[in-house]
This record gives structure tokens, sequence and C-alpha cells, in this order.
């Protein structure tokens, strides 16, 4: 008879314990959440075409972080503060002069230019679920942020007919600094889509369609190189990332 109610009292908790494991543990979701992601761009380019003609398009990738603040009980919205490296460039041709020789625009523009930009980027953006990120598994959501921009060295190549002329890091600059010759800053805007997890904490993945434009445009200026080589550009691109 002892051994019987050894038996059952072991069974029991044997399903107790089964029962426990076999219910997810909903743990207390963060207010704060760290976000994770890598985009590819396509970017537009407009030079100043009194000295260079025909800019197109270099790779552009945007490896980003941000911290996510939620301002709400529901978490539909939310402002976003972190650290983006910014990796774009564009080709175009223009004019290249040799050491001491006269400057001649002679509209030939027959030197080729393969310009590689490097920024980083401090984001402060605001962000409004169209429902909520507690309630729902997935969330459509729009993003409007500032962004301040250094301008790390560039890298330049000029070429003529396929053969290299000159190949080194430049100093790029803004047009219209901001406070140094390397810092301005621009607008971002995003239209993203986001998988919620609410058994384990905030973590998911996130999908946006984002557009960056610039307030000022780039100057670049060399001794080989012609003047006033101002340069805008708009990027769009797709940005993936995941939501910790």
């Amino acid at each position: 008879m002892k051994r019987n109610i050894k038996y059952i009292i072991s069974l029991f908790l044997l399903c107790s314990t089964l029962s426990v494991y076999s219910f997810p543990l909903k743990r207390k979701q963060k207010n704060i959440v760290n976000r994770f992601g890598l985009g590819a761009f396509y970017g537009f380019y407009r030079i100043n075409t009194n000295h260079a003609i025909n800019p197109s398009p270099r790779a552009a990738v945007l490896f980003s972080y941000k911290t996510e603040f939620y301002l709400d009980f529901r978490k539909q919205t939310s402002f976003m503060f972190g650290l983006e490296y910014f990796y774009h460039g564009l080709n175009f041709n223009s004019y290249y002069f040799e050491p001491d020789s006269i400057k001649l625009y002679d509209k030939s523009f027959s030197y080729k230019y393969s310009l590689t930009i490097h920024e980083i980027c401090l984001p402060i953006v605001f962000k409004y679920s169209f429902l909520s990120d507690k309630e729902a598994l997935f969330s459509p959501y729009f993003s409007l942020g500032y962004n301040f921009r250094y301008l790390l060295p560039a890298n330049n190549l000029v070429t003529l007919n396929g053969n290299t002329l000159i190949k080194e890091n430049v100093k790029l600059n803004f047009k219209n600094p901001l406070f140094i010759n390397s810092l301005n800053s621009g607008l971002q805007f995003n239209l993203g889509f986001q998988k919620n997890n609410h058994e384990t904490s905030n973590s998911g993945f996130f999908v946006e369609l984002m557009c960056r434009a610039n307030f000022s445009p780039y100057s670049f200026q060399t001794n080989y190189s012609a003047n006033s080589l101002f340069t805008n550009n708009l990027h769009i691109g797709l940005n993936l990332g995941l939501k910790l």
C-alpha cells in the first residue's frame, strides 16, 4: 500500500512538472528594444554639369543600430536613437589636370572618376505603428527621422581609357556645412512591417522601405579636379533587420 502511494505521489509530481513546462513562459515585455539592420540602396545623383557629366550610382549599403524607446502603454509610438554606417558612391566623367598645367575647361570630360563615400550617421527617429506592437503579431508602421551626418575620408579612382591615373583617399566636405566642413544633416522616411513576438520579450524582425535625402550637396575638390564639383543625392532602398 505504501509503495502504491509512493508511485502515485511520484506520478503526480512528474505530471505537475510536465504541465508547467508545456505552457510558454510569458515574460514582461520591455519598453526598450534594440534594432539591428542591413540595407541595400539605389542612389540618384545630380552633379554640376558645367564641370562633369554622366553621374551613375555605385553599390550602396547601410549598417544600422537603433535603440527604440516606447512612449505609450500600447506600444504604438516610440523614439529611436542610434548609429549608422552608410557606404555609397558614384561614377562620373570630368577633367583631370596635371600639376602646374593650365585648367582649360573645353567640355571634353574624357576622364572617369569613381568616388566611394563613407558616412557615419546619428539618427533621431519618431515611429508610429498602425497596430499595437504589444497586441498584434504583425504591425505596419511609418517613421520619420533626422540624421546628423559625418563624412569620413573618401576613396577616389581616376582612369583614362581603362588606365589608372590616380588612386587615393580624399577629403570630402559639404557645400553648406554644419559647424565643421565634414558635418551636415539629412532626413529619412521609412514605411515598415514588423513581426512582434509576445512570448520572448519583443524579439522579432522588420522590413523597411527607406528613403534618405540630404540637406547639402557634397563638395569634391582636389588639385587635379575641376572646381565646384557639387553633387546632390537621394537614396531609396530596402532595409532588413532584427528587433531584440
